[in-house]
């Protein structure tokens, strides 16, 4: 299943979970059992507009959204938040500081408690990869992947890539190609 797909999946559902809740049951209850499921995937949270498929909704970008119409969001505020929904105002107020708050305090716990996108070494994973390199160190070969002309993470050469995740990542042996070049020199 895509990428997509399980944002979508999860934030549909997390709307159903919601106008269905049974009395007593926590946010981390559904969350739970809505993400459960998807443990140690790569997940794109973009919102689709439920009235246009395949278009950004228009009230807010991630279902993870601190936004009241953003039930998956809502939902992550209620169980990770310090003092739960009484804190959303504070990640609302569109600052550097309210989106830090909001990363560390919501949805970094989120992402850590189902292990979604997940990456080992954060300061030196790449953020592109060219098409040699995702094929050479990915888990596998995309069939629909964006491109764009940037340089490699990998290897350092300035070619067209695309993100690790449209190879489903790199495989935990992947190899610095430019560091082990300097390195010899």
């Amino acid at each position: 299943m895509g990428t997509h797909a399980i944002a979508k999946s999860v934030g549909l559902g997390a709307e159903y979970a919601l106008k269905n809740r049974k009395p007593g049951q926590t946010a981390l209850e559904i969350l739970d059992m809505l993400c459960a499921p998807w443990r140690g995937c790569d997940a794109e949270w973009e919102a689709e507009d439920p009235q246009r498929p395949g278009y950004m909704h228009p009230e807010f970008y991630d279902y993870t959204d601190p936004h009241p119409k953003a039930a998956l969001g809502m939902l992550m505020i209620e169980a990770f938040a310090p003092n739960g929904l009484a804190d959303l105002p504070k990640y609302r107020t569109g600052t550097d500081e309210a989106e830090a708050a909001w990363w560390a305090e919501v949805y970094e716990p989120f992402k850590q408690r189902y292990d979604f996108c997940q990456i080992m070494d954060k300061d030196n994973y790449p953020a592109w990869v060219c098409a040699d390199c995702g094929r050479k160190y990915g888990h596998r070969v995309p069939d629909v992947a964006t491109w764009h002309e940037d340089t490699c993470g990998v290897c350092g050469k300035q070619t067209a890539v695309s993100e690790p995740r449209d190879f489903g990542h790199l495989r935990d042996d992947w190899v610095n190609e430019r560091s082990v070049r300097s390195s010899d020199e």
